[in-house]
């Protein structure tokens, strides 16, 4: 009364047999997404650079003009890099003591 049991590979392959490709024109149109830069995300790689390299007015400048980005991510994001740049545009603290 032994059961037969299949093997893991086995119960792979049929799996994978059973996928369906992508029609060609899906295929296409998913790559044109991916290779068509978003002007936001230009705008935001380009403060990015601008912020590593201590241009923080700059960046702040670049950063102001995607707070209001239609990608809420990269608003957010742009948000946060303004507090920082302010802070780090600010004069330091010297106590005077």
């Amino acid at each position: 009364m032994s059961k037969q049991v299949r093997s893991k590979t086995s119960r792979k392959a049929e799996a994978t047999g059973k996928l369906k490709r992508k029609p060609e024109k899906v295929r296409q149109q998913a790559h044109k997404e991916v290779t068509q830069s978003d002007p936001e995300l230009i705008i935001f790689e380009r403060a990015i650079a601008l912020f590593n390299a201590g241009r923080f007015q700059a960046a702040k400048d670049a950063f102001a003009e995607l707070a209001v980005a239609h990608n809420r991510d990269i608003a957010h994001s742009a948000t946060s890099r303004i507090r920082i740049c302010e802070q780090r545009l600010a004069p330091p603290d010297n106590p005077t003591e």
